[in-house]
């Protein structure tokens, strides 16, 4: 069975889904994505577009989707600041050093005041 996902609906800015799978055993969806190279790469020190270091990815948690927990892979760039620090692009969908999404923080967040 196959899956198409457009990254519009997830809200992706920035990021292309190029696969989808699923796990039926673990219960468990992967988006793997890979980064928009239309998009300009942005320090999140200063906000200004940076110049790109190299690309790394990263697993992040999101909502559950059709009953499944949902895993999104996404490639994100290193940048070097002006300062000649690398750090991680700014990401819309995910907030400095977390591992989920901002939609899925809420859900989170009730689970450890439990």
């Amino acid at each position: 069975m196959s899956l198409n996902i457009s990254s519009k609906i997830l809200s992706l800015p920035g990021q292309r889904v190029k696969q989808v799978q699923h796990d039926l055993a673990l219960q468990r969806l992967t988006i793997h994505c890979k980064r928009d190279r239309r998009y300009r790469a942005i320090d999140p020190s200063s906000n200004e577009a940076a110049n790109i270091n190299r690309y790394l990815r990263r697993t992040i948690r999101d909502v559950p989707l059709c009953g499944f927990e949902c895993y999104l892979e996404v490639e994100l760039a290193q940048v070097v600041t002006t300062c000649g620090r690398r750090l991680m692009e700014a990401c819309e969908f995910v907030d400095t050093g977390n591992r989920y999404t901002q939609r899925a923080a809420p859900s989170f967040v009730e689970c450890r005041e439990l």
